[in-house]
């Protein structure tokens, strides 16, 4: 399946909001105070469509610090994201916390409709 490659779309997307963290596919060996990380966690499609489930996570000092920068990038998310190029649609099907000591997060779950665009 050649598809819509999503990770690295949703990573741009994010990048370019301007939120006060970088978005990246996996957490560095040097974490930064604030970022934020996107995950495919499933979904199917054929040559031209996909269906993933992306979780994007908010990483920061504190949970209020994550929340609120959760709350920025949801709110960027559902506004912008899908604007059919490759994103069509846009769902949040999940919000959740995860108070781990030492790496506080709160984590969006969406499930998206993208169309490959070459």
């Amino acid at each position: 399946m050649r598809g819509v490659d999503i990770e690295p779309h949703l990573i741009g997307f994010l990048n370019a909001q301007a939120l006060g963290a970088q978005a990246l596919p996996e957490v560095p060996e040097e974490r930064p105070d604030q970022l934020l990380t996107v995950e495919r966690t499933g979904g199917a499609g054929d040559f031209r469509m996909d269906r993933p489930t992306v979780a994007v996570q908010a990483w920061a000092p504190t949970l209020v610090e994550a929340q609120a920068l959760m709350a920025a990038a949801d709110r960027a998310i559902q506004a912008r994201l899908a604007d059919g190029r490759p994103v069509t649609s846009c769902r949040r099907i999940g919000f959740a916390r995860f108070p781990a000591e030492g790496s506080p997060r709160y984590q969006a779950v969406y499930s998206l409709t993208a169309y490959e665009t070459d």
